[in-house]
């Protein structure tokens, strides 16, 4: 299968349009071998009775709804990668800040905004204005939380929660914006189990009302726990829980970085085996090929990151610099809601 990204003119062009569900291809399973599609599916009826997504009119940042509907805001939780990796996919004008613990990794500090940053920015910034929009229907307002993996004490399954449910007005962009100066100083691994713990927590008690409930996990490439299948099984309750979960993945395809990723995994196994900790991978699996296959999948296709999403909702790029352009462009077709209410 030809790598693929999910380029930024694709996920344009698909803002014209209403939808009724995400069909961003990526490389899971279930879609292995099968053309990836270049636009999202035109919703099925017109009925402003019912549940439709928002259209961005052309020369407009901020999406909206047809006559006799309005625009219901979301619940979002950002949760983000900030793994040693990003000092190379994501991380401006980077300075050596001394070695971690793990494997001699050096760590860096990065001297200006990353791209994670910024989208996640650019997407409180589009969301408060659909909240400005519609002032005094609080059901337009918008709820953002945030949280990262690994911690610095513990870069192998640790998680934090950086910021809890906010409301995306304008008012209070400067606790965001503090909230997330994190992404300038990478280290760790890269524990999908810390993110979907994360994720179910935030959303643990959050009240039922007419928003959607949206994870969108951000990371620059595979994941690195050693028993996939508890992962995957969190994953499906959470999703079983009423939450949509989509994962952006920058830095290239998990294809492309499905050799290297193997690589560091036989470092970790190497490393947990001479320090007589045993297999870095769980009991679960027979072997350590065993294991790959259910962590990476086969040649980077069916791993652990695309079943985490699930199909649909892996969205695949180049690079950390359309985060924000993505990000913006998911909100406001798969998050964002038009009803009649």
């Amino acid at each position: 299968m030809t790598p693929r990204y999910v380029t930024s003119s694709i996920l344009l062009s698909s803002l014209m349009m209403a939808c009724s569900s995400a069909k961003f291809a990526g490389n899971s399973a279930a879609n292995n071998g099968k053309k990836p599609e270049s636009v999202l599916p035109q919703a099925v009826s017109a009925d402003p009775s019912l549940v439709s997504m928002p259209t961005i009119a052309p020369g407009s940042p901020v999406p909206t709804c047809a006559d006799g509907v309005k625009i219901t805001g979301a619940r979002i939780a950002f949760v983000i990668d900030n793994s040693g990796s990003n000092s190379s996919t994501d991380c401006p004008t980077r300075s050596a800040a001394g070695t971690t613990n793990f494997l001699d990794q050096l760590r860096y500090a990065c001297s200006g905004p990353t791209a994670r940053e910024s989208a996640v920015l650019d997407a409180y910034d589009l969301l408060a204005q659909v909240a400005a929009k519609a002032p005094g229907d609080p059901t337009a307002e918008s709820q953002m939380a945030i949280a990262s993996f690994p911690t610095a004490g513990n870069q192998s399954t640790g998680w934090q929660q950086q910021i809890g449910w906010r409301p995306m007005l304008a008012a209070a962009r400067g606790e965001i914006a503090n909230s997330l100066l994190f992404t300038r100083s990478p280290g760790g691994l890269t524990p999908y189990s810390a993110a979907v713990t994360a994720a179910s927590t935030l959303f643990a008690n959050v009240p039922k009302d007419d928003r959607q409930n949206v994870v969108i996990l951000i990371s620059d490439g595979q994941a690195t726990d050693g028993n996939p299948a508890d992962v995957e099984a969190k994953a499906a309750a959470l999703k079983a829980s009423g939450v949509k979960v989509y994962v952006i993945i920058y830095g290239g395809t998990l294809a492309e970085n499905a050799s290297s990723q193997v690589e560091l995994m036989q470092r970790l196994q190497n490393s947990n085996k001479a320090s007589s900790q045993g297999n870095w991978y769980s009991s679960n699996y027979a072997s350590f090929d065993d294991y790959i296959k259910k962590l990476v999948g086969v040649n980077g296709q069916g791993g652990l990151a695309a079943n985490v999403a699930g199909d649909g909702h892996l969205i695949e790029l180049k690079s950390a610099n359309s985060l924000s352009e993505t990000v913006r462009s998911l909100v406001s077709t798969q998050a964002l809601k038009c009803s009649a209410r």
